[in-house]
C-alpha cells in the first residue's frame, strides 16, 4: 500500500496541493495494528479551481475514476469524496480525499516519511481528526474503529511521545477538547 500511497503523494505534489496521508494508514504507521482498506488524504478545503483541476487530471491519468462535478463540490466545500483505482498500477486501489479548513496547523506539525516522500498526519492531529469524526457521525456507532484508535494512540501517548499541550490545544481549537477529555479519563479507569 505504501508503493501506491507514495504515487499518489507525487500527483499531490505535482499539483502543488499540500497533503496529509490520515486515516488507518496513519494508525497502522503509528503501531496500531488494524486493517485497512483505503488511504485517506487530508487536504485543504477551498483550492483554486486550477489546482483542483490539475489534480484531477494527474490522478484521472493514472487510473483513478471519480465524480467530477462531486469532486470539485466536495474540494471547493468540504468534505469527503472516494476515487477508486480503475486501471493500470492503481486498479482496485481506493483513496478517500478529506477536504478540511484550517490545515497550516496540521501541515506545520506533520511528518515526512518513506525518505521525506510522504507527508503523514502527527499523531496529535490523527488523534484530533479522528475526534472530529466522532462527534460528526452520527450514530456514532457506525464507526467503532475511530474509537479504538483514540484509545490506543492515547494509550501508546508515552512511546508516541505526544505533545500533549499541543494535542489538547488543537482538540480545543476544534472543539473536540470535551470528547477528547472524556477518553481521557476513560484511559484511567482502564489503568486502574
Amino acid at each position: 500500500m505504501i508503493g501506491i500511497t507514495g504515487r499518489v503523494a507525487e500527483i499531490f505534489e505535482e499539483a502543488n496541493c499540500p497533503y496529509v496521508v490520515t486515516g488507518g494508514v496513519a494508525v497502522v504507521y503509528y503501531g496500531v495494528l488494524r486493517l485497512t482498506h483505503d488511504v485517506d488524504f487530508l487536504i485543504q478545503k477551498g483550492l483554486s479551481e486550477s489546482r483542483i483541476n490539475k489534480l484531477l487530471n494527474l490522478l484521472h491519468a493514472e487510473g483513478f475514476s471519480f465524480d467530477e462535478k462531486e469532486v470539485h463540490q466536495r474540494l471547493r466545500q468540504g468534505g469527503m469524496v472516494r476515487m477508486t483505482g480503475a486501471e493500470g498500477f492503481v486498479k482496485g486501489f481506493v483513496v478517500d480525499l478529506i477536504a478540511r479548513p484550517r490545515m497550516d496547523p496540521i501541515l506545520e506539525h506533520s511528518r515526512k516519511v518513506e525518505e521525506g516522500k510522504i507527508h503523514m498526519i502527527s499523531p496529535e492531529d490523527l488523534i484530533v481528526q479522528k475526534l472530529l469524526i466522532i462527534k460528526e457521525t452520527s450514530p456514532p456507532k457506525l464507526r467503532p474503529h475511530d474509537k479504538e484508535d483514540v484509545v490506543a494512540l492515547l494509550i501508546a501517548r508515552e512511546e508516541l511521545n505526544l505533545e500533549m499541550d499541543y494535542l489538547h490545544e488543537r482538540a480545543k481549537e476544534e472543539r473536540v477538547d470535551n470528547l477528547l477529555e472524556k477518553f481521557l479519563k476513560k484511559i484511567e479507569e482502564l489503568a486502574e
